[in-house]
């Protein structure tokens, strides 16, 4: 999983937190969107750790737009306010 932005120091931090509790808590939904990140991109070979983020998991959320989706790559928006 990726955020589609470049940041530095805690505010990535906070980022990444907020990025590993999207595998079990979409209510982190609401963290990176107040952080600026409007976009999520899913590899198709996951990440360092595992499988990376599930796109079926986040597409749960009435807050999610799926822009692209083609070949194991997924790139979501974080919308500001539920669908």
């Amino acid at each position: 999983m990726s955020v589609l932005k470049t940041l530095n120091g805690n505010q990535t931090i906070a980022e990444a937190e907020a990025t590993e509790r999207l595998e079990s808590d979409l209510s982190a939904l609401d963290e990176l969107y107040e952080m600026d990140v409007h976009y999520i991109y899913i590899g198709s070979v996951g990440d360092f750790s595992g499988a990376g983020l599930q796109p079926e998991l986040l597409r749960q959320s009435d807050r999610i737009k799926v822009l692209y989706d083609r070949e194991g790559v997924v790139i979501l928006e974080i919308s500001s306010e539920p669908a």
